[in-house]
């Protein structure tokens, strides 16, 4: 694994005030940040503080984009060794 950079001075406030609503019982939780802020490796990194070792977290997105960045984070960042990613196809049916 290639990656070790940390959190930046911004993005720690984020992950901090998420922990503490999740651990509070929080069950949905809004990141409205600017493009290139790393709402990807801020999330990540409030997974590994509240998820316990069995713990599961489902992510819903419909761009693959976003996907594709939490699995080459998981991948190649040193702090989510122990993180594995899973891709659930959902798929639907239309009726007339």
């Amino acid at each position: 694994r290639l990656d070790s950079y940390s959190l930046r001075r911004n993005q720690q406030p984020a992950v901090d005030k998420m922990v503490l609503y999740f651990k509070a019982g929080g069950t949905d939780f809004l990141l409205d940040a600017i493009m290139r802020y790393g709402k990807n490796f801020v999330f990540l990194n409030t997974c590994k503080r509240v998820i316990d070792k069995s713990g599961n977290i489902l992510v819903l997105t419909n761009k693959p984009t976003v996907f594709s960045s939490i699995i080459n984070d998981v991948s190649n960042h040193v702090l989510f060794e122990d993180l594995k990613v899973s891709l659930i196809s959902l798929g639907f049916i239309l009726l007339r």
